[in-house]
Formats: structure tokens, C-alpha cells, sequence
């Protein structure tokens, strides 16, 4: 089998180009036509290949051109020229050591020197044929040597390269090769991918450090390499492979898996391996994992897709909150495609500033206008059909979300600042959303100080919202920002209380003004039967307990009213009091209002 280093044979050839190029066309000069017809062959099989090597589409045909076309220029200039085309041998052979293996370049060149000696002493030439043969096979034996030792090098190289430093197992580039061996070995019909992502992980090394995070990174890869021993649906596999994708991401891979078997066993121990690294933390803190899983079976000879599969099927994992599973479906690749194109209209819509704001009222208990809730809104066309709800979540996946938070802080502060009804009705705050994303960025506080700076807003009259899901326990982090966001002056608010994971004791952790009630337990304090019935009692009990203002969202009836307020709530909003206004038309209501 023939074996290509693309780098040296690529010298080779631009080094035997030009001199045999010069050499045709001297012999073609001096009449020797046979010899100059073959060196000017040799010179366009080399320019073939050369684009062959650099395009890396070189293939056994393509070398065994070379090497033939080669040898009869040598077998023509032994015989033609004598002790001077013999000469060329020696660079020939070096060559030939970087362009196959190594035994096959043994094969090639001994034999081959014993028919170019031959030849040469057919010329008339009288040679010290025993000293020729000597010095050939010195520079075959030190051209092996170097050879050996230089692929030797190569390939440690290589290994050091797939291989992850921290773990010790393969890394992503790794995981690709193994791909690649398994698209060419075609007793290999389906590949099994498995990945595992530990939610949260950046915060895992900002609030214990990032040595803590590599020893959890560490304990976790020896697990999974356990399991992979031990696991009889893994010992079912063909064959197994698992790399480190990224700093918390791991992948395994199973070859030839039985389809009737059931993965989510596997899955689930997977699973059980991340939740049992909390034990090592001195702080006990849950940990969780998010988990895709994608079959891809051969089609058409080639497995198509696996890694974009794996991309979309993790998103939509993370997208469904911590601590899922999600196994691939065709619908998901028409979900990621629609993915794709929101993300490629909203760049669109940033830089063409085609967003605006509108305002949703909010009203105390005695029905008038205590503040407003500023949300976002697109005029991209191509998104009308897409509102909030399915753009946002699509823009924190794709890392726009910053850019978008502070289009919204910039436009809200312009707006409120720039209108003299806004600055001096009796409004006492006005209320933006936040990502998640910006109680991590240690850019925000500053950032949105030089807003405030900017346009010399009050900001005792902003209420920053953000939700539940974005404090997590023992988050140093968050907090930190939180409490720097509250010495500028902000007012906080979390919103879709009571939807998520926070424990009533970790309200007395984070600097909060006010809760909001989500509209869900809203409308269930309505119904008889549903689950819901009592909740924003519980949770305007709880507001009491720690001093918090509430705001009841999605307010539609006035019975939900009569009943939030009769139980101690301050604010409301919701389409019984207001649907979302434009500026113009909330400026008119304002004024209107206070008519």
C-alpha cells in the first residue's frame, strides 16, 4: 500500500520539476529523443500530481505514475548517458522513501539498482561496479533510517494531536478521524453518538475555580471510560470511541449498535455518572447534564451529517432546560434549518436597527398607571411571523442576545429620557428584560453605566427583569453583578416566579425588589381543578416575608384583579387593564389617564 506524506512529496516533485524539465529539453538538443520524450512525460505526470497532492486527492494510481515514469527516465539515462545518468539515482531514492512505505521503497530501489548498474556497463561504461553498488546501498540503508525516524516523529506527533491533555482520552480532532475510518471501513452500517454536556459548567469554575472544574473534568472522564468497559450495551458495539468535545463536553461513539436495543439505560447511567461528581465538591452543588443522542445509519455508502445532527440535537437539549435528553428526529433538522434562518434575519434586523419598542402598562391597586414594561419588538419582514417567544431563545442560542440586550437598553433610555410625559408623569419605574447571559458578562455593569451616564437617566426608575431560571445556587457570580446593579441604583425584579428551581431561602441571597407572578398561576387561581389554584397566594405570602412588591402578569378578567388585590398584590398587568402600546399611543394614554 502505497503512503503519502503530502508535504515531502509535494518538495520532491518541485524539486525534480525543474532539472528535469532543463534535461529534456538539453537531450532533445543533442538528439537523444527517446531520453527526451521520457523526461518530458515525467515532467507532466509530476505537474499532474503536484496539483493532485495539493488539492489532497492523491491516490495509489497517482504514485504509481510517478514512480514508473521515474524509473524509465533512470533506466534511459543509465543506459544513454552512463555513469552520469546513474548519478540521478540517488535523489530518486531519497524521494522515494517519502513518497511510499518504507518496505515498499526497499522493494523498488534494490533490485533497481542492479538493473541501472546493468544498464550503465551495456553503455561501455567501465565501473568500480562493487564500490557503486556499496555507496547505493549506504544511502538506501541511511534514507531508511531517516525515513523511519521521521514518521516515527510524524506519527507521535499525531497521536499527541487527537489526544486531550486533561482527560488523557481523544479529543474532538480525534473523534473526526475515527469518523472518517468509519465512513471508509464499509462493514460498519450504523454509528451511535452520544454526547454529554454539563449544564451550568461556566459557573461551576467561576465560583469554585477552574482547577475544581478540571478535577471534576478528570473524575468524569474516568467514569465514563468505566462504564464504557463494564456497560453491556456498549459491549454490544462493534466498536467504541469517546473524546472530550470541549471544555464539559464528551462524546461517545458505538459502531454496528443493535437497533432493538434501548439506549436510554445508558443514558440514564451516564447521566447518574455527572450527578455523583457533586460528592467531590466541598460545597455540595447539584450538577446536571444535558444529553443528545443521534443514529445515523449508512445511506448511499456514506454517513451523512452526524456532527450537524449532534450540534442541532444539543441545542435543542439546552434550549428544553438542564437536565434533558433529547434523542435526534428529522422534524428537529427542520427545526434547526428555521433556527438557522431567525438567527440570519436577526443579524439582518441589528444592523439595519429594524426593532422598536412597546409599552405594556402597569397599574396599582387603585387602577392607575404605576409603570410600564418595555418589550422588544422586530420589523424585519422576513420575521413577521416570528414574535419574542420564538426569537429571543433562538438569539440567546446563537450568541446575539448581548447585542440585542443592549439595543433594548439603549432604545428604552432614549425613549424614556428623550419624551417629557415619560419624564415627569408620576411613573415610578419603567421595566426592561434581561438575558441570563448579561449576570455573566463581567462587561455589563460597566457597560450600562456609561448608558446611564449617556443619558443621564434616573436609574431608581428602571427595573431590570430577569428570570427565575438565571440564579442558581451558590452563583457568586450573579450575585456579585446583582449587588453592583443595585449600587448603581436599579431596581430588580424576577420574573416568572415560581416557574423554576429557586428555593424560598434563596430569595434572601440576591438584592431583588420585586417578584413577579407568572400568568400561568394567575389564571389557575381560577380554576377549581387545576394544580395551579392557590399558588400566587403562596408566593404574595412569601413577597410579604421578605419585603418584596409583586406584579401579577396576564391579568384578563376582573374577578383575577378583585381577588390578586383583595390578597395583598400592588401591581398588575395584563389585557383586562391594557394590551401592549406603541410610544405615540402609550404617551396619548398617559396623557389621556391624567386628563
Amino acid at each position: 500500500m502505497l503512503v503519502l506524506n503530502q508535504r515531502h512529496s509535494r518538495l520532491f516533485l518541485v524539486l525534480c520539476f525543474i532539472p528535469v524539465v532543463i534535461f529534456a529539453v538539453v537531450h532533445f538538443i543533442e538528439g537523444n529523443f527517446l531520453l527526451a520524450f521520457s523526461l518530458v512525460t515525467t515532467a507532466i505526470v509530476f505537474a499532474i500530481n503536484f496539483k493532485s497532492i495539493k488539492d489532497n486527492k492523491i491516490s495509489n494510481k497517482n504514485l504509481s505514475s510517478i514512480i514508473i515514469s521515474m524509473w524509465c527516465c533512470l533506466a534511459l539515462s543509465s543506459y544513454y548517458i552512463g555513469l552520469h545518468g546513474i548519478f540521478y539515482t540517488f535523489p530518486s531514492i531519497v524521494g522515494l522513501f517519502f513518497l511510499v512505505s518504507i518496505r515498499l521503497a526497499l522493494l523498488i530501489s534494490i533490485p533497481s539498482i542492479f538493473i541501472f548498474l546493468a544498464l550503465t556497463i551495456l553503455h561501455g561504461e567501465q565501473l568500480d561496479t562493487l564500490k557503486l553498488a556499496s555507496s547505493f546501498i549506504l544511502t538506501i540503508i541511511f534514507t531508511a533510517y531517516s525515513a523511519y525516524f521521521s514518521r516515527h516523529q510524524k506519527d507521535a506527533r499525531d497521536q499527541e494531536s487527537k489526544k486531550d491533555p486533561l482527560t488523557g482520552v481523544a479529543n474532538r480532532h480525534g473523534y473526526n478521524e475515527w469518523l472518517d475510518e468509519c465512513h471508509v471501513n464499509t462493514n460498519i452500517t450504523s454509528i451511535t453518538s452520544i454526547t454529554l454536556d454539563i449544564d451550568n459548567f461556566r459557573i461551576i469554575n467561576d465560583t469554585f475555580g477552574f482547577d475544581t472544574g478540571d478535577k471534576l473534568i478528570q473524575q468524569l472522564a474516568g467514569k465514563l471510560l468505566n462504564i464504557i468497559e463494564k456497560e453491556e450495551i456498549i459491549q454490544s458495539a462493534k466498536s467504541q470511541y469517546i473524546a472530550r468535545l470541549s471544555g464539559d463536553e464528551f462524546i461517545i461513539g458505538l459502531t454496528n449498535l443493535p437497533e432493538e436495543l434501548d439506549i436510554i439505560p445508558l443514558v440514564d447511567e451516564l447521566k447518574l455518572a455527572v450527578s455523583q461528581l457533586s460528592i467531590m465538591l466541598e460545597n455540595p452543588t447539584k450538577i446536571f447534564a444535558s444529553v443528545a443522542v443521534v443514529r445515523t445509519n449508512r445511506l448511499n455508502g456514506k454517513f451523512t451529517n452526524i456532527i450537524d445532527n449532534l450540534d442541532m440535537t444539543m441545542r435543542h437539549a439546552k434550549q428544553l432546560g438542564k437536565n434533558n435528553v433529547q434523542i435526534f428526529e428529522e422534524s428537529l433538522g427542520q427545526q434547526f434549518v428555521e433556527q438557522k434562518h431567525i438567527a440570519k434575519e436577526l443579524v439582518k434586523a441589528l444592523k439595519n436597527n429594524q426593532f422598536h419598542m412597546v409599552f405594556m402598562p402597569i397599574f396599582c391597586s387603585a387602577k392607575k398607571v404605576a409603570g410600564a414594561e418595555l418589550l422588544l419588538r422586530c420589523d424585519r419582514e422576513e420575521l413577521s411571523e416570528y414574535g419574542p417567544d420564538t426569537f429571543i431563545p433562538v438569539a440567546e442560542s446563537y450568541g446575539l442576545i448581548e447585542e440585542i440586550d443592549f439595543w433594548v437598553l439603549n432604545e428604552s433610555f432614549n425613549i424614556i429620557t428623550k419624551i417629557d410625559v415619560l419624564k415627569s408623569s408620576n411613573i415610578d419605574f419603567f421595566s426592561i428584560n434581561i438575558s441570563a447571559n448579561q449576570l455573566r458578562n463581567k462587561e455589563f455593569v460597566p457597560r450600562i453605566k456609561q448608558l446611564v451616564d449617556r443619558y443621564r437617566i434616573d436609574p431608581y426608575k428602571i427595573e431590570l427583569e430577569i428570570t427565575e431560571t438565571s440564579l442558581v445556587e451558590t452563583d457568586l457570580q450573579v450575585i456579585e453583578i446583582l449587588v453592583a446593579l443595585r449600587r448603581i441604583g436599579f431596581r430588580l425584579s424576577l420574573d416568572d416566579f415560581g416557574t423554576g428551581f429557586t428555593s424560598f431561602n434563596q430569595l434572601k441571597k440576591y438584592p431583588l425588589n420585586c417578584l413577579k407572578i407568572d400568568r400561568s398561576f394567575v389564571s389557575g387561581d381560577m380554576d377549581n381543578l387545576s394544580p395551579l389554584r392557590g399558588m400566587s397566594d403562596v408566593i404574595l405570602s412569601i413577597a410579604k416575608l421578605h419585603n418584596f412588591d409583586v406584579i401579577a402578569e396576564g391579568v384578563e378578567t376582573e374577578q383575577q384583579y378583585i381577588e390578586l388585590k383583595n390578597n395583598g398584590c400592588l401591581y398588575f398587568q395584563g389585557y383586562w387593564f391594557s394590551k401592549p402600546l406603541t410610544e405615540q399611543d402609550f404617551v396619548h394614554f398617559l396623557v389621556h389617564t391624567h386628563d
